[in-house]
């Protein structure tokens, strides 16, 4: 090991533009890298781009963070440790580095079991995790371990290890820095009704948006009043669908009106969620299914929004918490929210603020975390 590790950690830079907000996975590259540089037993840690581009565009929001970005050939001979995460690692280039004496690192941040099943049942593609690459170890985060834990321990044949779930208000912060003068990111107690948001990506079964809008349906039959609008983010791929469209007309949000005429419930595209709540939300309304930490709570939680959640590891107090798959559970909680949240709104930030401090790359457990994740690597031989 010498006196510190070099590590690579792999980023997939796209050719064409592509947005930071897109996919989790490019933020969590930044910030896995961003701690690593933290851990004293490393000494240097190289992006390895393993995209089809060669420069990030500037929706990618990269520039000024020091990324070292280099192509595996160039930083071939001197990777300690090879760390797959935003673009995966071809088996020679594993081999290449295991040659050296390296290690090679799955960092896992997605719900794979599902994907692959679901890839698997519609027949499109391949599960993507039978490449023939040799992986010493796999790191994840607590979310994934219920589901994903054996399943990636038989596939690649190596020990799992659970990690903490690390996040930095970086990119919320350059979000927050381009809104237009007067308008602000932030919850600020109001009378009247609210303006809720869903901004599930339902592009896969862990994070739908159909038990959101379940919960909001489910308020607003008991009291209409205290609800304004209801936001459908990213259902571009869903509301030409003649399924989601009986769905949608099923509900009473979807059919009813509000005082402007405009349907109380809008199917919309997908924005950040910095913008969006800025310009257009009071509220948050998500769900999810064994994928119970994400982004979009960190960056909810960040401005005092209230979040109505089923995440069973975020703590007794952060958010508002229902009962998985109980859209009931999920209105019930809600409405308690509409009506008094905004009496406890200071308690409620404080909580939320503590919280957040624990998931920061500063934060010493999760340094320590990760050093003797690196360290393991080589004791464990």
């Amino acid at each position: 090991m010498g006196e510190g590790l070099t590590v690579g950690v792999t980023f997939y830079i796209h050719k064409g533009e592509r947005s930071i907000w897109v996919n989790g996975g490019h933020q969590n590259a930044v910030f896995l890298v961003q701690l690593l540089r933290r851990c004293p037993n490393v000494a240097r840690v190289i992006a390895i781009n393993g995209g089809d581009g060669e420069t990030p565009s500037s929706k990618m929001l990269l520039d000024g963070l020091d990324l070292d970005l280099q192509r595996f050939d160039a930083a071939a001979d001197s990777i300690d440790v090879l760390v797959e995460c935003g673009a995966q690692i071809p088996a020679a280039q594993a081999e290449q580095v295991h040659a050296r004496g390296g290690k090679v690192v799955a960092y896992k941040f997605g719900n794979a079991f599902v994907l692959d099943a679901e890839k698997l049942i519609a027949g499109k593609g391949d599960t993507g995790i039978f490449n023939g690459t040799k992986f010493d170890t796999i790191w994840t985060n607590p979310q994934h371990m219920a589901t994903n834990a054996s399943y990636w321990a038989a596939c690649y044949r190596c020990p799992v290890l659970c990690l903490p779930h690390i996040w930095e208000p970086l990119f919320l912060d350059m979000a927050r820095a381009e809104l237009k003068p007067g308008v602000s990111f932030g919850y600020a107690p109001k009378a009247g009704p609210k303006r809720i948001a869903i901004y599930e990506p339902n592009i896969d079964v862990v994070k739908l948006c159909h038990i959101p809008m379940l919960v909001c349906d489910l308020a607003y039959r008991e009291r209409p009043e205290l609800i304004d609008t209801v936001w459908v983010t990213n259902t571009d791929g869903l509301r030409k669908q003649l399924a989601f469209q009986r769905f949608h007309h099923t509900l009473d949000i979807g059919e009813h009106r509000a005082a402007d005429g405009k349907h109380v419930c809008s199917c919309e595209s997908r924005y950040n969620l910095v913008w969006f709540q800025a310009t257009h939300a009071d509220l948050v309304v998500s769900w999810q299914w064994e994928n119970a930490l994400n982004y979009a709570y960190y960056e909810a939680l960040s401005g005092g929004y209230p979040l109505v959640h089923n995440s069973h590891l975020l703590p007794e107090g952060v958010g508002y918490r229902y009962h998985g798959f109980d859209a009931h559970d999920g209105a019930a909680v809600l409405l308690d929210v509409l009506q008094s949240h905004d009496q406890n709104h200071e308690a409620y930030e404080a909580r939320a603020d503590a919280f957040l401090e624990t998931v920061r790359i500063d934060h010493q457990p999760n340094i320590d975390a990760h050093a003797e994740a690196l360290q393991s690597l080589y004791t464990s031989d």
